[in-house]
């Protein structure tokens, strides 16, 4: 083979290789956590524990999606926040079998970056950062 052919080949492969690397990225496996309690999460997650989450929390799950967010259930007996603040609501598109599977709007409350409802003595949320 000629010295370019083999330079041309050896440059086709490096692409392929390198671009596997943003392929594998955009499908990458969902991340699920289950904390037994609140200070459990905050020693586990540390400063990215969600501010919101309550200091009786209980069976705190996360799941995080590259690209989606992160949604999250604490089982509590404190209220989940009054609705309001939503100028956009976004829905998630990130989905489990603990999650709702439908979300009232008008029960959304939307501050630092998180959107919240209470439902059944749980409090939810979801946001567009990944926790973790």
């Amino acid at each position: 083979m000629h010295r370019p052919t083999l330079t041309v080949l050896a440059a086709i492969a490096s692409a392929v290789l390198l671009s596997g690397c943003g392929v594998q990225s955009q499908f990458q496996t969902p991340t699920t956590e289950i904390y037994a309690t609140t200070a459990e999460a905050q020693t586990a997650l540390g400063a990215s524990t969600p501010t919101w989450i309550p200091e009786d929390g209980t069976l705190i799950r996360i799941k995080s999606e590259a690209k989606a967010g992160t949604i999250v259930a604490v089982q509590t007996a404190t209220a989940a926040p009054a609705p309001g603040g939503c100028t956009d609501l976004q829905m998630t598109t990130i989905q489990d079998t603990w999650w709702p599977p439908e979300i009232d709007p008008a029960s959304v409350t939307c501050a630092d970056g998180w959107n919240l409802f209470g439902a059944d003595g749980r409090i939810y949320g979801w946001s567009s950062s990944v926790v973790g």
